[in-house]
């Protein structure tokens, strides 16, 4: 993605409440949520450059290391990406 806009997503995948939270999804039902759940995980299973799958379940600092981990994993790839053959 070049321009503005975010080029990189995470989806975070279990964890408490999985978004089931959001008043459109209670009101549609679970059929709804997984929907949605499904066609994220679908965008991050066709681009995993640009997405990551979290597991979203744990004590807050834990889903916080693995987001760490998503983006130091990026930040490695984009810069081995970047590197040219020496002259």
């Amino acid at each position: 993605m070049t321009g503005s806009g975010p080029g990189r997503f995470i989806v975070f995948e279990g964890g408490e409440g999985s978004g089931k939270s959001t008043q459109a999804a209670l009101l549609a039902g679970d059929t709804f949520h997984q929907r949605v759940v499904a066609g994220y995980l679908a965008l991050a299973a066709a681009d995993p450059v640009r997405w990551a799958v979290v597991d979203g379940s744990g004590p807050v600092e834990e889903v916080s290391d693995r987001v760490w981990a998503a983006y130091q994993a990026w930040v490695a790839a984009t810069a081995a990406s970047r590197v040219g053959p020496r002259p």
